[in-house]
Protein backbone atom coordinates (compact mmCIF):
# COMPACT_ATOMS: atom_id res chain seq x y z
CA UNK A 1 0.00 0.00 0.00
CA UNK A 2 0.85 3.63 -0.63
CA UNK A 3 1.37 5.38 3.06
CA UNK A 4 3.96 7.22 3.95
CA UNK A 5 6.38 5.84 5.94
CA UNK A 6 4.53 7.54 9.31
CA UNK A 7 1.43 5.85 8.18
CA UNK A 8 2.79 2.20 7.07
CA UNK A 9 2.04 -0.34 9.02
CA UNK A 10 2.96 -4.44 9.32
CA UNK A 11 0.62 -6.91 7.92
CA UNK A 12 2.13 -9.53 10.04
CA UNK A 13 3.25 -9.70 14.14
CA UNK A 14 6.67 -9.46 15.11
CA UNK A 15 7.04 -13.58 15.17
CA UNK A 16 5.62 -13.65 11.74
CA UNK A 17 2.16 -14.37 11.85
CA UNK A 18 -0.45 -12.94 9.86
CA UNK A 19 -2.57 -10.52 11.55
CA UNK A 20 -6.14 -11.37 11.68
CA UNK A 21 -8.55 -8.66 10.22
CA UNK A 22 -10.42 -7.24 12.31
CA UNK A 23 -6.97 -6.54 14.07
CA UNK A 24 -5.65 -4.98 10.85
CA UNK A 25 -8.92 -2.82 10.82
CA UNK A 26 -7.97 -1.40 13.84
CA UNK A 27 -4.58 -0.69 13.11
CA UNK A 28 -5.33 0.85 10.05
CA UNK A 29 -7.78 3.20 10.95
CA UNK A 30 -5.66 4.10 13.66
CA UNK A 31 -2.74 5.08 11.50
CA UNK A 32 -5.37 6.96 8.89
CA UNK A 33 -7.20 9.12 11.61
CA UNK A 34 -4.29 11.29 11.75
CA UNK A 35 -4.28 12.18 7.84
CA UNK A 36 -4.64 8.91 5.70
CA UNK A 37 -7.02 9.61 2.58
CA UNK A 38 -10.20 7.51 1.53
CA UNK A 39 -8.24 6.23 -1.24
CA UNK A 40 -5.25 4.68 0.58
CA UNK A 41 -7.53 3.84 3.53
CA UNK A 42 -9.57 1.35 0.81
CA UNK A 43 -6.26 0.33 -0.67
CA UNK A 44 -4.99 -0.69 2.35
CA UNK A 45 -8.19 -2.55 3.59
CA UNK A 46 -8.13 -4.39 0.21
CA UNK A 47 -4.49 -5.52 0.70
CA UNK A 48 -5.55 -6.68 4.29
CA UNK A 49 -8.54 -8.82 3.09
CA UNK A 50 -6.20 -10.42 -0.12
CA UNK A 51 -3.92 -11.18 2.42
CA UNK A 52 -6.08 -12.71 5.06
CA UNK A 53 -7.95 -14.71 2.22
CA UNK A 54 -4.52 -16.67 1.24
CA UNK A 55 -3.43 -17.30 5.17
CA UNK A 56 -7.06 -18.89 5.72
CA UNK A 57 -6.78 -20.65 2.40
CA UNK A 58 -3.00 -22.31 2.83
CA UNK A 59 -4.35 -22.56 6.92
CA UNK A 60 -7.41 -24.90 5.21
CA UNK A 61 -4.98 -26.81 3.02
CA UNK A 62 -2.16 -27.53 6.15
CA UNK A 63 -5.87 -28.71 7.99
CA UNK A 64 -6.52 -31.08 5.08
CA UNK A 65 -2.97 -32.64 4.16
CA UNK A 66 -2.84 -33.65 8.41
CA UNK A 67 -6.14 -34.41 9.01
CA UNK A 68 -6.49 -38.89 9.13
CA UNK A 69 -8.42 -40.10 6.11
CA UNK A 70 -11.69 -42.32 7.05
CA UNK A 71 -11.64 -44.37 4.03
CA UNK A 72 -14.44 -45.33 1.98
CA UNK A 73 -15.96 -48.69 -0.39
CA UNK A 74 -17.56 -48.41 -3.85
CA UNK A 75 -19.61 -50.74 -5.11
CA UNK A 76 -20.65 -50.01 -8.35
CA UNK A 77 -24.42 -51.72 -8.21
CA UNK A 78 -27.45 -51.69 -10.47
CA UNK A 79 -29.48 -49.55 -10.02
CA UNK A 80 -27.27 -46.98 -7.85
CA UNK A 81 -23.71 -46.87 -6.89
CA UNK A 82 -22.69 -47.69 -2.99
CA UNK A 83 -20.27 -45.76 -0.95
CA UNK A 84 -19.63 -45.50 2.37
CA UNK A 85 -18.15 -42.63 4.30
CA UNK A 86 -15.79 -44.67 6.12
CA UNK A 87 -13.43 -48.13 5.51
CA UNK A 88 -11.29 -49.70 7.58
CA UNK A 89 -9.09 -52.73 7.60
CA UNK A 90 -7.10 -55.50 8.88
CA UNK A 91 -5.64 -58.91 9.10
CA UNK A 92 -6.50 -61.49 11.77
CA UNK A 93 -4.14 -64.33 12.70
CA UNK A 94 -6.03 -67.26 12.88
CA UNK A 95 -3.26 -69.51 13.99
CA UNK A 96 -2.67 -73.51 14.20
CA UNK A 97 -1.92 -73.45 10.67
CA UNK A 98 -5.19 -72.05 9.32
CA UNK A 99 -4.84 -69.21 6.89
CA UNK A 100 -5.48 -65.68 8.22
CA UNK A 101 -8.35 -63.24 7.69
CA UNK A 102 -8.73 -60.04 5.69
CA UNK A 103 -11.51 -58.15 6.93
CA UNK A 104 -13.37 -54.50 5.51
CA UNK A 105 -15.53 -52.66 6.87
CA UNK A 106 -17.62 -49.66 7.07
CA UNK A 107 -19.01 -49.40 10.16
CA UNK A 108 -17.67 -50.51 13.93
CA UNK A 109 -18.70 -54.04 14.00
CA UNK A 110 -18.86 -53.31 18.21
CA UNK A 111 -21.30 -50.45 17.57
CA UNK A 112 -24.71 -51.37 17.00
CA UNK A 113 -25.29 -48.51 15.15
CA UNK A 114 -24.14 -48.10 11.56
CA UNK A 115 -24.40 -45.60 8.71
CA UNK A 116 -25.88 -46.89 5.37
CA UNK A 117 -24.46 -48.31 2.98
CA UNK A 118 -22.83 -51.02 5.02
CA UNK A 119 -20.37 -53.20 3.72
CA UNK A 120 -18.59 -55.74 4.80
CA UNK A 121 -15.21 -57.89 2.87
CA UNK A 122 -13.66 -60.73 4.47
CA UNK A 123 -11.90 -63.30 3.09
CA UNK A 124 -8.55 -65.62 3.67
CA UNK A 125 -5.25 -64.95 2.78
CA UNK A 126 -1.52 -66.15 3.68
CA UNK A 127 -0.26 -62.81 4.08
CA UNK A 128 0.90 -62.36 7.49
CA UNK A 129 0.20 -58.46 7.42
CA UNK A 130 -1.00 -55.69 5.58
CA UNK A 131 2.16 -54.73 4.15
CA UNK A 132 2.17 -58.44 2.81
CA UNK A 133 -0.97 -58.13 0.84
CA UNK A 134 0.70 -55.15 -1.47
CA UNK A 135 0.09 -56.91 -5.14
CA UNK A 136 -2.24 -59.74 -4.13
CA UNK A 137 -5.47 -60.73 -4.70
CA UNK A 138 -8.29 -62.33 -2.08
CA UNK A 139 -11.05 -63.99 -2.73
CA UNK A 140 -13.64 -62.23 -0.48
CA UNK A 141 -17.15 -62.76 0.30
CA UNK A 142 -19.24 -59.73 0.37
CA UNK A 143 -22.26 -58.16 2.42
CA UNK A 144 -24.17 -55.43 1.74
CA UNK A 145 -26.46 -53.56 3.52
CA UNK A 146 -27.54 -50.59 1.58
CA UNK A 147 -30.38 -48.91 4.10
CA UNK A 148 -31.98 -49.40 7.23
CA UNK A 149 -35.04 -50.80 5.56
CA UNK A 150 -33.76 -53.11 2.87
CA UNK A 151 -32.69 -56.34 2.88
CA UNK A 152 -28.79 -57.42 3.20
CA UNK A 153 -27.42 -59.19 -0.02
CA UNK A 154 -24.66 -61.47 -0.20
CA UNK A 155 -22.44 -63.41 -2.12
CA UNK A 156 -23.91 -66.76 -2.50
CA UNK A 157 -22.71 -70.18 -2.25
CA UNK A 158 -19.33 -70.62 -4.52
CA UNK A 159 -19.23 -66.77 -5.09
CA UNK A 160 -16.37 -64.30 -4.50
CA UNK A 161 -15.87 -60.96 -5.52
CA UNK A 162 -11.72 -60.23 -6.42
CA UNK A 163 -10.19 -57.92 -3.99
CA UNK A 164 -6.59 -57.01 -5.38
CA UNK A 165 -4.58 -54.43 -3.53
CA UNK A 166 -2.73 -52.13 -5.55
CA UNK A 167 -1.14 -49.49 -3.28
CA UNK A 168 -0.34 -49.01 0.66
CA UNK A 169 0.43 -45.47 1.93
CA UNK A 170 2.94 -46.24 5.05
CA UNK A 171 2.54 -42.29 5.94
CA UNK A 172 -1.17 -42.19 6.63
CA UNK A 173 -1.59 -46.13 7.37
CA UNK A 174 -4.00 -46.59 4.41
CA UNK A 175 -4.27 -49.23 1.35
CA UNK A 176 -6.04 -49.12 -1.99
CA UNK A 177 -7.80 -51.71 -3.90
CA UNK A 178 -10.32 -52.56 -6.81
CA UNK A 179 -13.33 -54.70 -6.22
CA UNK A 180 -14.51 -57.49 -9.12
CA UNK A 181 -17.40 -58.20 -10.00
CA UNK A 182 -19.82 -60.12 -8.58
CA UNK A 183 -23.33 -61.39 -8.27
CA UNK A 184 -25.30 -61.22 -4.95
CA UNK A 185 -28.31 -62.20 -3.75
CA UNK A 186 -30.72 -60.61 -0.97
CA UNK A 187 -32.17 -62.66 2.12
CA UNK A 188 -35.57 -62.31 0.24
CA UNK A 189 -34.07 -63.40 -2.69
CA UNK A 190 -33.51 -60.82 -4.95
CA UNK A 191 -30.44 -60.33 -7.53
CA UNK A 192 -28.01 -57.25 -6.48
CA UNK A 193 -25.59 -57.06 -9.75
CA UNK A 194 -22.03 -55.52 -8.68
CA UNK A 195 -19.89 -54.58 -12.07
CA UNK A 196 -17.26 -54.01 -9.40
CA UNK A 197 -15.47 -50.97 -6.67
CA UNK A 198 -12.69 -49.38 -5.01
CA UNK A 199 -11.52 -49.13 -1.86
CA UNK A 200 -9.51 -46.62 0.56
CA UNK A 201 -8.99 -48.04 3.77
CA UNK A 202 -8.00 -47.26 7.06
CA UNK A 203 -5.48 -49.96 8.35
CA UNK A 204 -6.91 -51.07 11.56
CA UNK A 205 -4.49 -50.83 14.71
CA UNK A 206 -2.68 -53.53 15.04
CA UNK A 207 -3.51 -55.28 11.86
CA UNK A 208 -0.17 -54.28 10.33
Amino acid sequence: MFLSSRFRIRFSSSDGKVLPLMMLVVLLATACSSGCSKAEMKQALEEAKVKTQDLAASTQKAVEKHLPSSGEITLRTTPATKTTGRATLEVIAIGNGRPNVVQVTSYDPANSSKDYPAILLHGTTDASSVSALAGKTVSCDVYLHASRTSAVAMTGPGQSAQLTFTSINSDDQTIKATIGAVQLVTSDGKAVSVQGGDLLAVVREGGN
